[in-house]
C-alpha cells in the first residue's frame, strides 16, 4: 500500500526515534527518522504523548526521544492505512521505559498503556502475545470504547491486582471475576457505567492520575 504523504519527526516537540535493526539496537537512542501516518493519527499521538508526559515526576528531567518500531508499514492493515504506531519506549534524561520491561516497571507501563486506550481504539501490549513484548502496538482503527477482548481484558486484569487491592488471574478472560472487580473499582472512583464512552475515559484518566501519584513516591528502582 502506498505511504501517506503526511509524516512527522517530534511528537509534542520530542524527536522520535527508530530504534531497531539494523540502524540501531532496540532501546538504544535510536535514529531521528521520518514516521509517515494520516494527519489523524498524529494529532492522536500528539494528544497521547501530551497526558505520558505529563505522568512523569520531575526525578525524571526533561523527555529526550521517543522510541518506536515504525508507523506506516506497506502491508494490510492499520499500519498500511498509516494509522497505526508501534511504541517501544521512552528516553528522559534520567529514566528509561521500554515496553520489554513491563515486568519490572509495571506501574509506569500501566499508565502509559491507560493513555494509550483513551486515544486509540486498539492497543495491544505485553501480555497479548510474544510479538508484543517489545512494544505497544496502537492504531485508530476502531474507536475508543470499553470492550471485553482480550487485549484489553489483560489491562482490566492488571491494573486492578495492582492498584485495587484485587487478586486476579491474568488470563485475558473477561469473566465475571473480572467483572465484578472492575465494576467495583469504577464505582469506588464515581463512576457509571464505562460501557458510556464518557466513563470509560475517566476510567482511565483516573487510573493515570493513580500511576502518576504512585510514581511520585516511588523509590527509583526501574533500569535508568
Amino acid at each position: 500500500m502506498p505511504a501517506p504523504s503526511h509524516y512527522f519527526e517530534r511528537l509534542c516537540g520530542v524527536p522520535v526515534h527508530y530504534d531497531r535493526q539494523p540502524v540501531a539496537d532496540y532501546g538504544s537512542l535510536g535514529v531521528p527518522r521520518r514516521f509517515y501516518a494520516t494527519p489523524a493519527t498524529e494529532a492522536a499521538l500528539d494528544a497521547l504523548f501530551q497526558e505520558v508526559f505529563a505522568l512523569a515526576p520531575p526525578r525524571f528531567g526533561a523527555p529526550v526521544a521517543i522510541l518506536s518500531a515504525g508507523a506506516y508499514v506497506d502491508k494490510p492493515g492499520q499500519h498500511g492505512a498509516g494509522k497505526a504506531f508501534d511504541l517501544d519506549g521512552i528516553l528522559w534524561q534520567h529514566r528509561r521505559f521500554l515496553t520489554s520491561e513491563q515486568r519490572q516497571d509495571k506501574v509506569l507501563y500501566l499508565g502509559i498503556q491507560a493513555c494509550c486506550l483513551r486515544h486509540f481504539g486498539t492497543v495491544l501490549g505485553y501480555n497479548y502475545n510474544v510479538a508484543h513484548q517489545d512494544h505497544l502496538h496502537i492504531d485508530l482503527g476502531r474507536p475508543v470504547a470499553f470492550r471485553e477482548s482480550k487485549s484489553v481484558t489483560y489491562f482490566y486484569q492488571e491494573v486492578l491486582n495492582a492498584f485495587f487491592d484485587k487478586n486476579l488471574i491474568i488470563d485475558g478472560e473477561y469473566g465475571s471475576g473480572t467483572n465484578d472487580a472492575l465494576r467495583a473499582a469504577r464505582t469506588s472512583m464515581g463512576l457509571g457505567s464505562i460501557s458510556k464512552v464518557d466513563n470509560y475515559r475517566a476510567f482511565l484518566a483516573g487510573i493515570a492520575a493513580i500511576v502518576k501519584d504512585t510514581l511520585a513516591v516511588q523509590p527509583e528502582t526501574a533500569l535508568v
